[in-house]
């Protein structure tokens, strides 16, 4: 329905223990869950996909679905399709969104949407991606975006 209901967020942590509590959350929900697996998160899907009873979904981040992806989050927001945590809630979603920007390329008339130098972009990706999962999957039943 639009709504996060769930968020897990940590760093610095080891990595097995980081993929055994996402594999025990997604056991949990059973969610479509959309799995970024460009750069380091190609390891990732890999250890989720062993032992893992939701549908995982790979999806490889280049900059035209990237850029697909941000404006249709962008479109959910200002229509709002899907809400999200206030700042009090979660504040890192607030931090990274109002540090998101673009910038142009005059020369190949192109937009790349990223975080500002210096910041990190890593939940509004997330958030990008579930909307996705929103979108795509909106009439196959009951859906639980992680």
């Amino acid at each position: 329905n639009g709504k996060l209901a769930y968020i897990y967020r940590k760093n610095r942590q080891d990595w097995e223990n980081m993929i055994n509590e996402i594999k025990n959350i997604l056991n949990l929900y059973k969610p479509i869950c959309y799995v970024e697996t460009n750069g380091p998160g190609n390891p990732v899907f890999n250890f989720l996909s062993k032992g893992c009873s939701a549908k995982l979904v790979p999806i490889f981040h280049h900059q035209s679905n990237k850029q697909n992806n941000i404006e249709n989050l962008i479109l959910s927001c200002n229509e709002k399709r899907i809400s999200l945590p206030s700042k009090e809630l979660f504040d890192t979603i607030f931090n990274e969104f109002s540090t998101f920007s673009f910038e142009y390329n005059k020369k190949s008339r192109t937009i790349k949407y990223c975080a500002m130098e210096g910041f990190h972009d890593d939940t509004v990706i997330s958030i990008a991606l579930a909307n996705q999962s929103l979108m795509e999957n909106k009439n196959k039943g009951k859906l639980r975006i992680l």
